[in-house]
């Protein structure tokens, strides 16, 4: 049975063979078989496609130089052309391995006929370029070349010839019926010696952004957003290296550190250069993976932000990412002038030696912002039993809030920061693709043993922004809180209250709110007032902030009217009173309708005495 489907496989491709039909027109031409190949070239077959010769016509390009069109020859499983050619050909040395390109192109013969590699020599070349309908071009781009004093230069050198030929359908996994086959011409071809050499080269696609995007599954669209990196460190490091091996590398690099030893052990540059710059080592590897446009910063990015230095971001970024691992930075981002272009902001950050990193992503009109998203993110660790046993730890303080990775004291391992700069690719490469309109926290948690990563995604809603009535300040309240405020009030006959929790910003002059306690029991309330409390507050608060290591502390107080969110003349001395509950931090007091409009005072725990 097996040799019998053998032989009726053998039957019908001989049958195929006889009429010519052994290539399916729904399949696509096959590519010429080219087997034994000593030699490999690489060209941008996408770019030569979008922009062939014309018709007929021929164009250089230098070996070894980067054009529209990419060049360089390697021999095969060999290190690069300099090294591969120069036993073969003596011209070829160490600060003399330029050599040139011919790209000769069709006329407009369409090859229908599937002939094999036999060609060896430049007689044999020529005779399949005039199959190929490529003779006239070849010959014109050969004769220039033999012209002046281009031989002088090129004597005892190799050139590439590249026939393109026209198949009369795409070629196979293609859209194009362009097909391209290149040959490297021995020294002889100088004098138009036709049993001068002709080793067959083999095509492969030269770096590119579309070949990245292929190699690495990337489906999104091919124009794909811009972003820029802020910190070129550690973790900012490997992910813009990831990103820009999957095509999508960033378009702008900040950072104004330079490489130094300790850099190297966790850092994605290898130490070549000891002391170079962080932003322009990053941006020329990114460039060397095909992507042109790379700005690097090394300007002190929080003089950017204050705009006190003409600086602004590039316009049409999608997002930056920030892996600085500094607050002020954060703050900064957070409290930008208009001028400077921030887009949305994506924080990413190690946390407990990295067992854990967060990621955090603004929304629509950074809304919920960077430092919103910081604030909640406390929150929400120390709700989550085995995250916050890692992050507010005595034993690790100077970790739980993000410092970065670039301080030489921080001991973790370069595959510990891989391990998680991977995800964050992985979940930025699909934001590039679309951006949520809501906010969104991202938290990995290595498993026991720190072989697994799991993922706990959080999407957060707007955040309300009240302003001061009393100043410029700014208050800012989670969703959570608005619900939890709202469904105390709701019902009620008499006033309600409570204690607000989170962060203040000097840098933005905002009250970032992102908690609640309930009103003490001995609080008293009326149809028409509110008096906050006092048995317990400060036992509770403490325990809260101790429980948080600080990262989250009392913020102020809210209580409810039955009409108007206006401040009173009762609540502006009520706040005053407010002035001993912390000596060192200014304090917010919300107040709130039954109709859901709000209203803000800021209380200010120390004022400077009147000359």
């Amino acid at each position: 049975m097996g040799i019998l489907s053998v032989i009726n496989q053998l039957v019908a491709w001989l049958e195929k063979a006889g009429v010519g039909a052994l290539i399916d027109p729904a399949q696509g031409w096959e590519p010429s078989r080219r087997d034994a190949l000593t030699m490999l070239y690489d060209v941008d077959l996408d770019a030569v496609r979008r922009a062939p010769p014309p018709v007929g016509k021929y164009q250089y390009w230098d070996v070894l130089f980067k054009r529209d069109i990419q060049v360089s020859l390697v021999a095969q499983f060999d290190a690069p052309f300099t090294e591969g050619l120069r036993t073969r050909y003596e011209a070829l040395t160490q600060h003399a391995n330029r050599s040139i390109g011919v790209l000769a192109m069709c006329d407009d013969t369409i090859s229908s006929t599937y002939h094999p590699e036999t060609v060896s020599t430049l007689g044999e070349l020529t005779e399949r370029a005039k199959l190929l309908g490529c003779d006239e071009s070849l010959q014109e781009g050969l004769r220039r070349l033999r012209r002046g004093e281009t031989p002088k230069r090129l004597k005892g050198r190799p050139i590439v010839v590249v026939l393109v030929c026209r198949r009369p359908y795409p070629l196979i996994g293609t859209t194009s019926s362009l097909e391209m086959l290149g040959y490297v011409l021995a020294p002889g071809w100088i004098d138009g010696d036709p049993a001068c050499e002709a080793i067959p080269a083999g095509h492969r696609q030269a770096m590119s952004i579309r070949l990245l995007r292929e190699v690495s599954g990337y489906t999104g669209p091919s124009e794909s957003a811009r972003w820029g990196l802020l910190g070129a460190g550690s973790l900012g490091s490997k992910i813009g290296m990831h990103m820009a091996r999957c095509g999508l590398g960033p378009s702008e690099i900040h950072d104004n550190g330079v490489m130094e030893p300790h850099n190297f052990a966790r850092h994605a540059l290898c130490p070549s250069t000891p002391f170079a710059g962080k932003a322009n080592g990053l941006s020329l590897e990114t460039r060397l993976m095909g992507q042109v446009e790379v700005r690097s910063e090394v300007g002190n990015l929080l003089s950017m932000l204050a705009g006190v230095d003409g600086r602004a971001f590039d316009e049409g970024l999608a997002f930056v990412v920030n892996t600085t691992g500094s607050i002020a930075v954060r703050e900064a981002l957070a409290a930008a002038l208009p001028s400077v272009r921030v887009p949305r902001v994506v924080e990413a950050s190690l946390l407990a030696r990295g067992e854990l990193s967060l990621m955090t992503t603004e929304g629509e009109e950074r809304n919920p912002s960077t430092m919103d998203l910081s604030c909640l993110s406390y929150r929400i660790m120390a709700e989550r039993e085995t995250v916050a046993a890692k992050v507010f730890s005595d034993a690790d303080r100077a970790l739980r809030i993000g410092q970065g990775c670039s301080s030489r004291t921080m001991v973790m391992s370069d595959a510990t920061i891989a391990s998680h700069a991977g995800p964050m690719t992985t979940h930025l490469s699909k934001r590039l693709s679309k951006m949520a309109r809501e906010g969104e926290i991202v938290i990995w948690e290595r498993g026991s043993g720190g072989l697994s990563l799991s993922a706990d995604v959080v999407s957060v809603g707007q955040f309300l922004v009240i302003n001061a009535e009393n100043d410029s300040t700014t208050v800012r309240v989670s969703p959570a809180v608005v619900d939890q405020v709202r469904a105390t009030i709701r019902g009620s006959r008499v006033e309600q209250g409570g204690i607000l929790l989170g962060r203040f910003s000097d840098a933005a002059n905002t009250f970032h709110v992102v908690d609640c306690l309930p009103a003490p029991p001995d609080s008293a309330s009326g149809p028409n007032y509110f008096v906050l409390g006092t048995e317990g507050v400060r036992a509770s608060v403490e325990a809260y902030e101790k429980r948080l290591q600080g990262a989250l502390y009392c913020v102020g107080t809210w209580h409810s009217h039955p009409g108007s969110a206006k401040s009173s003349g009762v609540d502006r001395r009520t706040s005053e009173k407010m002035r001993d509950f912390d000596p060192l931090r200014p304090m917010a007091m919300l107040i709130v309708s039954e109709t859901s409009d709000w209203s803000a005072l800021r209380v200010d725990s120390w004022t400077a005495p009147e000359s």
